[in-house]
């Protein structure tokens, strides 16, 4: 296991400050389908977007997004125009949403055990990852790029297995991810500081006020610009984009492209060192250096529980 991963999990156990059972997970409330924020054309958030009211619960208390339902008549009632819950906005404290993956890829932390398990060094898994080789399934050994290209023209390569997500079908599951969990918006902007405020305000907006409020694209700008949103907005386009290829059926090489993508996206989220963009907005592993002061500064014990949760349901992992 890499040292940056031992000090990733160390800092975790030191926020809190026990070991916590791996039953503790935290069920989704909705799919992502876009990376948007605000609608440009409503000034509301987006529907199935980054911050959206369907799934992450009401962005103002007693009302629905629309506004048909407002007042504690309506409590716990959900609009039949809008979608949205008629509660309170605290659930934006708690409530996950999810990404849902076309295919499996490889869980970045996982990757420094993978080389033993498979028995090959740690240059030829990055060029599996990459997309520069593929493993041979028959004789356990990796095969070249030229060679893969060679043997698939001459005959059938199905034990050729090509790019992350064909070589996560073979692995142990719990080194693979299918999902991505979403951390809750008020959440992701407590712990990314007070430079995020500004995008939950926006979102709190009633129609009334939305007319004093600063251009949506700047918002938008925003909310993409630092922290998680940004980490969540490249895999959803990731994810996007081979599950469009897939469903049309594209050739095999632009599929193991665009999940090489898509891997890189993942690592991004996760912090893996020299993942693409690494240096565009937050990840997982700054969220774990800033954990333990985002625990002391939550205000009772249990929104600590419920955060916590959250965070060990996205990064998956044993301790």
């Amino acid at each position: 296991m890499a040292d940056w991963m031992l000090e990733a999990n160390a800092a975790l156990s030191d926020a809190l400050g026990a070991e916590v059972s791996e039953r503790e997970t935290v069920e989704s409330s909705g799919e992502l389908a876009n990376a948007l924020v605000i609608n440009a054309r409503t000034g509301m958030v987006e529907r199935g977007g980054l911050r959206c009211a369907r799934i992450f619960g009401p962005c103002g208390d007693m009302i629905c997004l629309c506004g048909k339902l407002q007042s504690k008549e309506h409590l716990g009632a959900v609009c039949p125009k809008c979608g949205v819950l008629c509660g309170s906005s605290h659930l934006r404290w708690t409530r996950v949403g999810q990404i849902g993956l076309p295919r499996a890829v490889v869980h970045p932390w996982a990757l420094p055990s993978l080389g033993a398990e498979l028995g090959i060094e740690a240059g030829s898994l990055e060029a599996l990852l990459r997309g520069a080789a593929s493993w041979d399934s028959r004789s356990g050994s990796v095969v070249t790029l030229r060679e893969t290209r060679l043997l698939h023209d001459a005959a059938s390569a199905e034990h050729l297995l090509w790019g992350p997500s064909e070589l996560a079908v073979m692995l142990n599951p719990l080194h693979t991810l299918s999902r991505i969990t979403v951390l809750a918006p008020r959440l992701r902007d407590h712990i990314a500081g007070p430079e995020r405020a500004l995008c939950e305000q926006i979102c709190s907006l009633n129609w009334s006020d939305r007319s004093r409020a600063q251009d949506h694209s700047e918002v938008e700008a925003a909310a993409r610009a630092v922290g998680l949103d940004a980490r969540y907005g490249d895999v959803i386009e990731a994810s996007s984009s081979l599950r469009r290829a897939l469903e049309d059926q594209a050739p095999r090489a632009l599929s193991v492209h665009l999940a090489v993508i898509l891997q890189d996206a993942v690592g991004s989220l996760f912090g893996l060192p020299g993942a693409r963009r690494g240096k565009r907005g937050s990840n997982y592993v700054r969220v774990l250096d800033e954990w333990a002061d985002t625990l002391e500064a939550l205000s009772n014990e249990q929104s600590r529980t419920q955060a916590t949760q959250q965070l060990l349901t996205a990064l998956q992992i044993r301790l």
